[in-house]
Order: structure tokens, then C-alpha cells, then sequence
């Protein structure tokens, strides 16, 4: 039976999911409603507030009730439906999210389309040739120390292998007793290597993108827009770097989980330590900055009628940026925090092969391990 543990770590993973979507429509900017480009005063339109509220009340509903069904199935059913019973759940989460945002952007474009809330306005799109000359990331020489992590892994790994016991525990029970057990070989040793390597590649990805991504910059509000910008990306690629590390570091501890056995309260504690770490790290970033700085209390001046180009035919349903004039690799997400891909650039889709691809090639290196 799956006890208090496993559903500390359902309500640690699924409970922020349905929180941090619920939450969006207010994270975005104003001049956003839902995925639809929206004037600025406009975002307090009470019927724009009554649809950023319908959503967000029914995603608190569905999310409580998923992860509640969520951890009751996974008390009730026999350890191997485990798998099955939280994939599910994941899936009826990540199906009901979309299916309520697309709602309430259909609602949204439909009130902008019959208002006309674009008419009689002048519409800019503004650039600034001098925003990366300023300091927006974190120096990339931190990423040192993920090769000191790695390298320190290595060096472990062969001080202890010796001293290891001939069978490897992959798991325990609630109750500290031992699952599945392996023969100790280099391979299934050094898995975490491997995943310490994927982790590197993902991270200097993410960070990248956080340097090069196209910025937006709202036409009324061009200064404050470059400042809360330049925040954003600057604090995100921190949490991104040092998150990062955190995981190397943490798979690197799992090179000791095999001397540490029957300690259940270690060998959970401090993965599950980690992930309520990086949850709570990700939650309060969001809710401070807001997407591109948007919740950042700047001193602004606004003048005019002048609005954002609306550049609404290049998103699909108003979350998939497809638009092939634009030689931007990555853009500003209209519905989230951070950025996605143009869709309508090839790189893209090599990058995303190239990506499932090193996926593959560590299911692979696990499988291989498992075998051995």
C-alpha cells in the first residue's frame, strides 16, 4: 500500500501544476488576456475579469478533485497499476488544463472581434538594438562547476565501487524494505552520470534561449518594458543555472543510495527536498516577476493611443507561434512564463528531434544498465 510519502509527492508535483496554470492569466501582461492581444485598459474590463476568473475557479475545482482521485487510487490499487493510475492522472491534468484555456481564449477573441477594441488605433512594434548589451543572464561560467559536479562523480564512482554491495536496491517501500534488486555492474552504477549529462545539455539549452530569445517590448512603455526585461530574463536564467546544478549534484548523490540502504528517510527525503525546492523556487518567481517582468513595480509613464502590432494570425489558438517572416528563432509565450519556439522555422523541429533523440539515448543507456 502507498502510504503518507507518496502522497506528500503527488500533492508536491500535481497541486503546483493546476496552481501555476490557474494563476497564468494574471502573470501575463496586460496587454494579454488568455492568448489574445489585448489594449491595455482593457484588461480591466469586468468581462475580461469574469473569464480570467471562470478559468481560474474551474481549474482549482478540476485540479483538487484530480490529484484527490489521483491519491486515492494510488492507496487503493496493487503496487503495479501504480504507474499506469499516475499517468493517467497526469494526462486528464495536462487534457483538462488545455481544454479550459481554450475555452476561455475563445471567449476572449470572440469579445475582441465583435467590440472592435483595435479600431482607430495606431499600431508599433518597437526594438531595441541595445538590450543585450546590458547584463540579462548570469555569467555562463558557472556552468563550470556542473563539469566539477560530473568530474567529482566520476572520481567517487571509482573510490567506491569496490566497497559497494554485489546486489543494487533500485527502490524501497514506505516501510524501508527493499524492492527490485540489480547485480552491481559499471553500468547500472553509472546511470546518473548519463542523466547528469542530459541534465548539462538541457540546462545550457534553457539558458541560451533565456540570452537570444527575441524581447518584446510594449509600445507605450518602451524604457520600462526594456528595464522589467532585462530583470526577468536575469533572474530566470539564475533559477535555471543553479535548479540545474541542484539536479546534477543530485544524481550524483545517487552514487551513495546503495551504502545507504534501509535508510528510507535519506534515500526519500532528499530528492523529494529538492523538487519542493525547485517548485517553490519556480512559484515565487512567477508570482513576483510576472511574464517579462509584467508584475514588477516600475515607474512608468503612459501616453497616447498607441498600441502593440497584433500579430494575432501567427499564434494558433494563442499558445503556437507559427510565422514564416520572422527570422526569430524563440518568442515571448502569450500564455505562461518564458518562451516557445516558432514553429514555422525548420530549426525548430531539429532541435526537437534532436532533443527526443537524447531522450531515446537515455531510456536506452537505462535499459542497457537494467540489462547488465
Amino acid at each position: 500500500m502507498v502510504g503518507v510519502i507518496t502522497i506528500i509527492i503527488i500533492m508536491s508535483t500535481m497541486a503546483p501544476l493546476y496552481l501555476i496554470f490557474a494563476f497564468f492569466p494574471y502573470l501575463t501582461r496586460r496587454t494579454i488576456c488568455m492568448g489574445v492581444s489585448i489594449p491595455e485598459e482593457m484588461f480591466a474590463d469586468q468581462r475580461l475579469k469574469d473569464i480570467r476568473k471562470t478559468y481560474m475557479i474551474s481549474l482549482l475545482i478540476t485540479g483538487a478533485l484530480v490529484t484527490g482521485l489521483a491519491a486515492a487510487s494510488l492507496l487503493l490499487l496493487p503496487e503495479e497499476y501504480m504507474g499506469y493510475a499516475l499517468g493517467a492522472a497526469i494526462f486528464v491534468s495536462l487534457i483538462s488544463i488545455f481544454l479550459f484555456y481554450v475555452r476561455a481564449y475563445k471567449k476572449t477573441r470572440g469579445l475582441k472581434q465583435k467590440e472592435k477594441w483595435s479600431t482607430g488605433r495606431t499600431e508599433f512594434s518597437v526594438t531595441e538594438t541595445g538590450f543585450r548589451k546590458g547584463k540579462i543572464t548570469v555569467s555562463p561560467l558557472w556552468f563550470i562547476l556542473y563539469g566539477l559536479v560530473i568530474a567529482c562523480t566520476l572520481i567517487v564512482f571509482f573510490s567506491i565501487y569496490n566497497s559497494l554491495p554485489d546486489t543494487i536496491v533500485l527502490n524501497y517501500n514506505d516501510l524501508g524494505n527493499p524492492g527490485t534488486a540489480v547485480p552491481k555492474t559499471p553500468f547500472i552504477i553509472l546511470f546518473p552520470l548519463s542523466v547528469q549529462l542530459v541534465i548539462t545539455l538541457l540546462m545550457v539549452f534553457v539558458y541560451v534561449v533565456i540570452g537570444k530569445a527575441r524581447v518584446q517590448i510594449d509600445a507605450r512603455n518602451p524604457e520600462v518594458s526594456v528595464a522589467r526585461n532585462r530583470i526577468f530574463r536575469y533572474a530566470w536564467s539564475a533559477y535555471t543555472v543553479f535548479m540545474g546544478l541542484g539536479m546534477v549534484i543530485l544524481f550524483g548523490v545517487m552514487l551513495f543510495l546503495p551504502l545507504l540502504t534501509g535508510n528510507i528517510t535519506i534515500i526519500i527525503a532528499v530528492p523529494l527536498g529538492y523538487t519542493i525546492i525547485a517548485v517553490a523556487g519556480a512559484l515565487v518567481l512567477s508570482l513576483v516577476l510576472g511574464q517579462s517582468g509584467s508584475r514588477l513595480k516600475l515607474k512608468e509613464k503612459t501616453v497616447g493611443k498607441e498600441i502593440n502590432r497584433d500579430d494575432g494570425r501567427y499564434w494558433k489558438l494563442g499558445a503556437f507561434y507559427y510565422n514564416p517572416d520572422d527570422p526569430a528563432l524563440f518568442v515571448e509565450k502569450r500564455f505562461g512564463i518564458g518562451w516557445t519556439s516558432n514553429f514555422a522555422r525548420p530549426l525548430t523541429w531539429v532541435l526537437m528531434a534532436l532533443f527526443l533523440l537524447i531522450i531515446a539515448g537515455a531510456v536506452a543507456a537505462s535499459m542497457i544498465a537494467f540489462m547488465h
